[in-house]
């Protein structure tokens, strides 16, 4: 969020961004507790000495489709945030350096910024490989 802030953004086009970045937080807080819980119960699942292949894979299923539901959040997130932006802001977006670094925040520019929204699940993806 802080490299759009160079967009000359006003003070409603700020508000409404981090309404969208906090919302999408704690959506995706949620939806990555859902798929560590369904790991754990795979895990206990597998455990057993009667395992179910069928639950097995169903139970893999849901887990894929738990995490195409996180990759869809960051999508609309982002869509969202751009829809935010007038015309001119979104083309300076598109037009910055992707391998620059901005001179204030020495971070990427350019569609790099997009990394912004898909960092939100950063410690959550970290936390779920380590699980494993």
């Amino acid at each position: 969020m802080h490299r759009w802030m160079h967009l000359d953004l006003s003070d409603d086009q700020k508000g409404r961004l981090l309404q969208i970045l906090f919302d999408t937080k704690k959506q995706m807080i949620q939806k990555w507790a859902e798929v560590k819980v369904a790991h754990l119960e795979l895990k206990q699942m597998m455990l057993k000495k009667d395992a179910d292949r069928g639950k097995a894979e169903q139970a893999v299923r849901d887990i894929g489709q738990k995490k195409t539901d996180l990759g869809l959040l960051k999508v609309n997130a982002l869509m969202d945030a751009l829809a935010v932006l007038t015309e001119g802001q979104r083309k300076a977006l598109f037009h910055m350096p992707e391998q620059g670094d901005c001179p204030v925040c020495g971070e990427k520019g350019g569609w790099a910024m997009a990394d912004d929204m898909a960092d939100l699940d950063v410690e959550a993806e970290g936390e779920e490989e380590e699980e494993e």
